[in-house]
């Protein structure tokens, strides 16, 4: 069965949609791929992802001297993104989420998906590299961009093809690496010397009972980085640059769409506006003074993310390579097949979200006291909560789950309190596109200020 090209590329999740509600939860797109949807099928993929399956090789391959993994170090590289270690230093986030909001240009209509991405770049940058981060502020936008502008006429040809936009892309990889490993073995030479002091090793026990700044020497995620590369010999300067490349990306390309669909979000509903404004203003302190407690109180906040990135899941669709030989619904698929499956289809899904494709926050909420439902499932990104079975998967699931889920939503929740306390957004209509990223393309706002005494008093 050849798909009608035209079709597909004109609404993709439309096309994919059509196709399983004629052929069922698992069939033929073209010869050797399969669309899967379902939840069945769909967790089938992405929990046996690294055994039957893989992740096709993209753009973003490591050089092979970084290839080999360290548990340790990437223990810790988890446990340095984890919802607690977020919670921990929700100020840095809540400092760039409201620097958003006080220069957002009021009066006028502002392109917001570039202000939105630049602002979710600036969170992620301060949270990896602390007093560093202006060193390499912003370095990940060419290669933004480059990403970006990959024609669709490579999208088809093997990894392996050296065409000429991918080896663009390639050295503006190995370029912002380079800044990278400038950073990481400046700081890694700053922590062999302060190894061996007194004062050093008593700052190290109070960073471990949770009392170092973030931001300073021994308090940000680089130099636990790079602690866990030196107690594993691991040189930090050769395994880590490309892995913070990929943190810096993502924060561009997959964050500041998802920040683009609140924005949006808030524009189109106002009376949840009005509610996350009101929140926020008694709930949100100085930013400086934001922690886990505040991030645990804004509870609107986090169910309008939530119900944000279940619509609208900048991760849409993912890909897996067929690695062994394996039966899924029927099929039998061989190795370098390719199978594909769908947060965006699974999360409409009248199988798993009653009323799967109207907006509603307050599925996220108890209906008795209006709070979090699941609130062991921790940030918008979990996969807890009192809704869909399992089948909330805005970050993926399995071992190639996003690792900075718990970061993502914190950014998300932030941008969310500190725009609708601060502005009345209005929009005009915009165009979705899914060519990587699902981003609302087109999205421009106009902002004007709210009056914060009637919502106080509202």
């Amino acid at each position: 069965m050849l798909p009608e090209v035209g079709a597909y590329e004109a609404d993709r999740p439309g096309y994919l949609a059509a196709g399983t509600a004629r052929f069922g939860d698992v069939w033929q797109v073209v010869p050797k791929i399969h669309f899967l949807a379902g939840l069945d099928a769909t967790r089938q993929v992405l929990r046996r992802t690294g055994q039957e399956f893989e992740v096709p090789r993209g753009t973003f391959a490591l050089p092979r001297q970084a290839r080999v993994e360290d548990a340790a170090v990437e223990a810790m590289r988890i446990r340095t993104l984890r919802h607690s270690r977020v919670g921990r230093n929700a100020a840095t986030l809540a400092r760039g989420a409201a620097g958003l909001a006080d220069s957002w240009p009021t009066g006028a209509e502002a392109d917001a998906l570039p202000l939105l991405s630049a602002a979710s770049a600036r969170m992620a940058t301060g949270y990896h590299f602390g007093p560093d981060a202006d060193e390499v502020m912003f370095a990940e936008e060419e290669l933004v961009e480059l990403r970006t502008g990959l024609g669709h006429r490579y999208v088809h040809l093997p990894g392996w093809v050296p065409s000429p936009a991918r080896l663009r892309v390639r050295r503006s990889q190995h370029r912002l690496a380079a800044r990278i490993r400038s950073v990481v073995a400046r700081r890694a030479g700053d922590v062999a010397r302060r190894a061996g002091d007194d004062v050093r090793r008593a700052g190290d026990d109070a960073r471990r009972a949770g009392a170092a700044p973030f931001g300073t020497p021994g308090g940000d995620v680089l130099d636990e980085l790079i602690r866990a590369c030196s107690a594993s010999g691991v040189n930090p300067a050769v395994y880590l640059p490309f892995r913070l490349v990929t943190a810096m990306v993502a924060a561009r390309e997959m964050v500041g769409p998802a920040a683009g669909w609140v924005l949006a979000a808030l524009a189109e509903h106002p009376q949840w506006a009005e509610r996350i404004a009101a929140e926020a203003v008694s709930v949100l302190p100085d930013p400086d003074d934001v922690d886990a407690g505040t991030l645990s109180r804004l509870v609107l906040a986090d169910a309008f993310v939530r119900e944000t990135l279940r619509l609208y899941p900048p991760n849409w669709l993912l890909p897996r390579t067929v690695a062994l030989p394996v039966e899924i619904g029927g099929y039998d698929l061989l190795p370098g097949e390719r199978v594909l499956v769908s947060p965006y289809l699974l999360h409409r899904d009248l199988r798993y979200f009653p009323d799967a494709a109207s907006f509603d926050p307050g599925r996220w909420l108890d209906p008795g006291d209006g709070r979090r439902s699941g609130q062991a499932g921790g940030q918008a990104g979990g996969q807890g909560g009192g809704q869909g079975g399992g089948a909330y998967l805005p970050f993926g699931a399995g071992p190639r789950i996003c690792p900075g889920a718990s970061l993502a939503s914190a950014e998300l929740v932030l941008v969310t309190a500190f725009m609708a306390r601060r502005h009345l957004i209005r929009r005009h209509a915009l165009t979705p596109t899914t060519w990587g990223a699902y981003r609302p393309s087109g999205l421009r706002v106009l902002c004007r200020p709210r009056d914060l005494g009637r919502v106080a008093g509202c």
